[in-house]
């Protein structure tokens, strides 16, 4: 998918992504800490433009360390990875990459419409751009009429919507979303849930990988479901979802109920494997 001509400004390009191809690609990759801790196991998987890849594991299965590897915020210890046909250090230098981590870290004494212009800032972006562009992003996480206003007059999830603003006024081609809604409330987590399927269906260029430990919200958002065991991290199960037309009724739903059975017991059999 090539992106429209007002996405130019945002910065450099690696080029322009056609529907189906690889984003991402990992091969046999591994990660061991210096106390000896190993968080991956070999992993091979391949990401291509367009899908919302979900990774699912219980905590300390390596879900953040494959997104930190993806990001080139680590170093893999053996395999490789590529991002967008080059290196995760070309893709972060580009601004191809974009990272939500599991807090919303806003800059506290700066106003909304500053936090999500900051990304362009940095780049130096020309004012009318720039404007233009968080202008989008706030419309896109429906916080446009909140740009004046600071963190703290914001609720937890609102916080988190500034957040994504920021991640996507760089047009992004890869989205990183590390538990984002983890430290909210389920309302409120539901409500998120929706905004943001209804942010990818708007933005069909960005490719969204996404970490979560919950069952219910791996079933309902991602169109790809990478099932992790418990540390090291390995695959145990990648799961095929058809995420075409979720709407919040989905959730009540026999198939969203069945999809839900079939991801957990994944996720037992994982753990299962690992035990035996």
């Amino acid at each position: 998918m090539s992106r429209n001509a007002s996405s130019d400004a945002a910065g450099a390009r690696l080029g322009t992504l056609s529907a189906g191809e690889e984003i991402v690609r990992l091969r046999e990759v591994t990660k061991a800490f210096d106390d000896g801790t190993v968080a991956l196991a070999p992993i091979s998987l391949r990401v291509r433009a367009g899908e919302f890849v979900l990774f699912l594991g219980p905590s300390g299965c390596g879900k953040s360390t494959i997104f930190r590897v993806v990001a080139g915020l680590a170093e893999p210890t053996t395999g490789s990875v590529e991002v967008l046909g080059g290196t995760p250090a070309q893709a972060r230098a580009s601004r191809e990459v974009s990272y939500v981590f599991q807090d919303a870290t806003l800059l506290p004494w700066s106003r909304v419409r500053d936090n999500v212009r900051l990304p362009l800032a940095l780049r130096r972006v020309d004012r009318q751009t720039t404007e233009a562009e968080v202008d989008r992003a706030l419309e896109l996480v429906g916080l446009l009429d909140r740009g004046d206003a600071y963190p703290h007059e914001l609720s937890g999830g609102q916080r988190m919507r500034v957040s994504i603003a920021r991640a996507l006024v760089t047009r992004p081609k890869l989205l990183l979303l590390d538990e984002p809604f983890g430290a909210l409330d389920e309302i409120t987590r539901q409500k998120l849930q929706d905004e943001l399927l209804a942010i990818t269906s708007r933005e069909p260029d960005t490719t969204v990988l996404f970490v979560t430990h919950n069952v219910f919200e791996a079933a309902y958002l991602a169109s790809r479901v990478v099932v992790l065991s418990p540390g090291p991290g390995r695959i145990v199960a990648d799961l095929q979802t058809d995420a075409s037309s979720r709407t919040a009724a989905f959730r009540e739903s026999g198939e969203f109920a069945q999809l839900v059975a079939e991801v957990s017991a994944s996720l037992r059999g994982g753990s299962e494997a690992v035990a035996s």
